[in-house]
């Protein structure tokens, strides 16, 4: 399993751009969490750079993480609700995870808003997630095999094979929930998002998905197949006669395409992610965000000379690109113009997704693919007595993986400098071979024996092969609760106590207007969420769950003038706030 390299972020200070009277110290407890969890990311990072067994707290930085995403959606929620004002549009700067460039490591990026944040942040959590998984899958070992563990010893490995493919699936959600709703409404806000690094948009983040969860199914492959093989005879080189104990074969087969499907769509998703940031960023819009680069250099790169000079800045770093020339303006303009409309954006125009991951993708979609072939082979066999397509299956599977499968993979894990990795791939594409090579022999005997039937072309088994069937489904992403503000239990806004105070104590005067009621769709499942109640002209009585509202869970905003009320309302329909 891929093991992702985890970023690192830059310090920041919430109240220093931050304006409140009431959540000072709530405020402050997200500066304290954040600068916690970066401190948890630099230590990780020092850790892998100076060990070479990868050994990591993994459960340690999921911790930092989840402690302080209920203070930063709070933080968020404020904004949007007005109870915490922005002196300032800050700026966070994380380093990517996954896109780098061909002769430097990962840079680190620093783009405005909350925004940006909270999808570093939740693509933090993610990728950690993955990691724990695989890092708990790798403690486990063989253990199918292990004829001297026993029963409840067996059982233990089973329950944590299983923990780990349920973590993926969150991570799977995690990844879905950025692709299909926070990036969206991010690039919504703000428009196009010049700058930001392939890792922040949707197609990397479904990749991410698509990969989390053909993992997820690998592990549930591997749970399908232990009790068969900790009863086999044969661990070897198992062959015919399929043992009656044994898992389907023709489900095995649909098991692995759709794990070779969702392999070769992230691969496909990543591969295009890094020629589409790249041919944004070559283009301008002054009305979008642009990032501000994290580099040592002075000089900015003129937009129309940055693509002839891109393979030159790629070797030699230290080469400083000429400034660009602005005669119609003064120096404190042309620098406040790069600041914020990003005169720098091409400089990112050759990141793109790391090369190992691609690689590694590919490996496993072309070795899972040999799988499937492998299994349609023997199902055709065992339960179809097609013994002439059992073999033309066999031969594609085969192929599959001594062909160019094999090549990628060694790449692949050579560049991961894993040698866990390395031995667990290796040993997987040999055994699997010589388990198909086994299987191969028997039915060639069996065929030229007793059976002699016509051996088909591979072309001609493309319309017998069946659709893939999922074993397990993405846990959908549920926000956790708010730490404090709108959403968090027994909290009421400063707005909400002024339109108590204008109306007497007993809520404000009746303008005869119905309220309208913004709340999330369907059945509360998870955590519990508040809807908000925005009011055209008229708020409830109070806003926390503790006050003496006729419904608990509404929540509400007010002081607010009749003539303003109706557009404050619809604003905030399109706020996006997470309750």
């Amino acid at each position: 399993m891929y093991t992702h390299t985890l970023p690192t972020t830059g310090a920041i200070s919430f109240s220093d751009f931050l304006i409140t009277s009431d959540l000072v110290s709530q405020v402050s407890q997200a500066t304290e969490l954040r600068s916690g969890l970066r401190a948890v990311l630099k230590e990780c990072r020092a850790g892998d750079n100076q060990s070479d067994d990868g050994c990591v707290d993994w459960l340690r930085i999921v911790k930092a993480v989840e402690d302080y995403l209920p203070h930063l959606f709070a933080i968020f929620n404020c904004i949007q609700t007005d109870d915490l004002i922005l002196r300032y549009e800050p700026q966070f700067s994380w380093r990517t995870t996954l896109s780098s460039t061909l002769f430097r490591s990962p840079p680190r990026i620093a783009l405005p808003g909350i925004y940006y944040e909270m999808c570093s942040t939740l693509l933090l959590h993610g990728v950690a997630l993955c990691n724990f998984a695989a890092s708990a899958t790798a403690s486990l070992g063989q253990y199918e095999r292990d004829r001297r563990l026993s029963d409840a010893e067996r059982k233990v490995k089973d329950d944590k094979l299983r923990w780990a493919a349920d973590t993926l699936c969150r991570a799977c959600g995690i990844f879905e929930h950025l692709s299909q709703n926070l990036i969206p409404q991010w690039e919504a806000q703000v428009g196009r998002i010049d700058g930001r690094p392939p890792d922040m948009t949707r197609e990397v983040t479904l990749a991410l998905s698509k990969l989390a969860l053909a993992e997820a199914q690998t592990l549930a492959i591997r749970k399908l197949l232990s009790p068969s093989l900790s009863l086999a005879v044969d661990t070897t080189t198992p062959g015919p006669p399929l043992p009656k104990s044994h898992p389907s074969a023709s489900l095995l087969a649909k098991l692995h395409l759709f794990v070779a499907s969702h392999f070769e769509s992230a691969r496909s998703l990543a591969g295009i992610a890094g020629k589409k940031t790249a041919t944004s960023s070559r283009s301008s819009d002054f009305g979008s965000y642009h990032r501000t680069p994290m580099s040592s250099s002075k000089d900015t790169v003129d937009g129309r000379d940055a693509t002839t000079r891109e393979g030159k800045k790629a070797v030699f770093g230290k080469l400083r690109s000429l400034a660009s020339r602005d005669t119609s303006a003064s120096s404190s303009s042309r620098s406040a113009a790069a600041a914020s409309l990003g005169a720098d954006a091409a400089t990112d125009a050759d990141l793109e997704v790391g090369a190992p991951l691609l690689r590694y993708i590919a490996s496993c979609a072309d070795l899972h693919r040999a799988l499937a072939y492998k299994w349609l082979g023997v199902d055709a066999g065992e339960a179809g007595g097609r013994i002439g397509e059992a073999i033309a299956f066999l031969r594609m599977a085969r192929d599959g993986l001594e062909g160019g499968s094999s090549g990628r993979l060694t790449a692949a894990l050579r560049e991961r400098s894993s040698k866990e990795a390395r031995d667990e791939l290796r040993t997987v594409r040999e055994e699997e071979l010589r388990t198909v090579e086994h299987w191969l022999r028997s039915y060639g005997k069996l065929n030229d024996t007793v059976s002699f039937q016509p051996i088909p072309k591979a072309s001609e088994l493309q319309t017998r092969i069946p659709a893939g069937r999922a074993a397990l489904d993405p846990r959908p992403y549920r926000h956790p609760v708010p730490a404090f503000g709108p959403g968090s239990p027994g909290f009421q806004s400063e707005g909400m106590k002024r339109a108590v105070m204008v109306g007497g104590g007993t809520g404000p005067p009746d303008v005869g207007v119905p309220p309208v009621v913004l709340e999330r769709p369907g059945p509360q499942v998870g955590p519990p969420t508040v809807p908000i109640t925005a009011a055209r002209g008229e708020a409830p009585e109070t806003d926390g769950i503790d006050g003496a509202c006729d419904d608990p869970s509404q929540l509400a905003f007010g002081g607010l003038s009749i003539g303003k009320a109706r557009d404050e309302a619809e604003q905030y329909a399109g706020a996006g706030a997470y309750y």
